[in-house]
């Protein structure tokens, strides 16, 4: 199977930690503004969020420099702990989309990614991360198979006092 090549994959995977890392503020942005619990208690809070998404792409099994434009629905699940000391969440972020090519070709794919933040109250240290798999079939203008793709990933990211300290971030896509 072929692999491409693993810069184009690397800017899919800068974006895709971006949407993770907004996301990610959003669902621990209740954490910082919620009052602390007693010492000792623990908040359990489920969080679920789903938005529409559309933009361009051109790291996809169509051919090098191929741009099509992307839509659908990515769906950030979980469940928010909040403690004296600090926050956890951990859930899931599930995306299905389509990409539309100007031949008319499109590809239908989805991807799921656990996901997992902490945020320490005491030194406003934040950590997310996260292990993507996606799927998705390339199809012609009359809706006939011309490829299968696999687009793995894996990044983790460490804020301390708002400035990124650590940050790791890795991904390729292989089709045939």
């Amino acid at each position: 199977m072929p692999t491409r090549d693993p810069r184009r994959s690397q800017r899919r995977t800068s974006r895709r930690a971006l949407v993770v890392a907004v996301l990610a503020a959003f669902a621990l942005t209740g954490v910082l503004a919620t009052a602390a619990p007693a010492f000792g208690a623990a908040v359990i809070e489920p969080f679920m969020a789903s938005t529409p998404i559309s933009g361009l792409i051109d790291d996809t099994c169509a051919g090098a420099g191929v741009v099509g434009t992307f839509t659908g629905t990515e769906t950030v699940e979980g469940k928010r702990v909040i403690t004296p000391t600090g926050a956890h969440f951990s859930g899931t972020d599930t995306t299905v989309f389509r990409v539309d090519f100007p031949d008319g070709s499109f590809l239908l794919a989805s991807q799921t990614s656990p996901l997992s933040f902490t945020s320490a109250r005491a030194d406003s240290v934040i950590t997310f991360g996260s292990t993507l798999h996606e799927r998705g079939t390339l199809f012609d203008a009359n809706g006939n198979i011309l490829a299968f793709e696999q687009f793995h990933a894996r990044n983790r990211t460490t804020i301390i006092d708002g400035r990124i300290t650590a940050d790791f971030d890795r991904g390729f896509l292989t089709c045939r």
